[in-house]
């Protein structure tokens, strides 16, 4: 990616347990990857 915006959203509780504990796991290197892979599916 050349450039990035960042940008501040707030979640509540269990879904940022559920980022936190995609990485943890291995799943996604890190949370802005977990809310991109998200956007990417969700935008089709």
């Amino acid at each position: 990616m050349a450039t990035a915006e960042i940008i501040s959203i707030a979640l509540p509780p269990e879904m940022a347990a559920i980022i936190r504990g995609a990485v943890a796991a291995g799943e996604c290197a890190s949370s802005s990857k977990v809310i991109r892979d998200a956007l990417r599916d969700w935008n089709g």
